[in-house]
């Protein structure tokens, strides 16, 4: 039985939407300096040169970033073990989908 990942759905509604919004996004990220708790590195910091300027023209939320994987809505103590994990998911997943794989 396939173990499911803590980020995985996440990430996947994320990477649906960046999809439908900009095809071929995966081209533009730079997986070796990829940060989600650095907002330049992290996915959205990497496409809209800062992940503000992302949420500003996407219109979005961070319950919305949060929820396709864009960020993190937990307390502080936590993000420090988490937004690694979160980071890999987003590699492992930009990975496949640059192998031609599905996400």
């Amino acid at each position: 039985m396939k173990k499911k990942r803590l980020y995985e759905k996440q990430v996947k509604a994320g990477i649906e939407f960046l999809d439908q919004i900009r095809p071929e996004w995966e081209d533009l990220i730079d997986i070796e300096v990829l940060d989600m708790k650095n907002c330049h590195c992290c996915i959205l910091g990497q496409l809209y040169d800062h992940y503000w300027n992302a949420t500003a023209e996407l219109s979005f939320t961070n319950i919305r970033a949060d929820e396709l994987g864009f960020t993190l809505l937990i307390p502080f103590s936590s993000a420090i073990t988490m937004f690694p994990v979160l980071t890999e998911e987003w590699k492992l997943q930009i990975q496949k989908k640059r192998k031609g794989g599905d996400a």
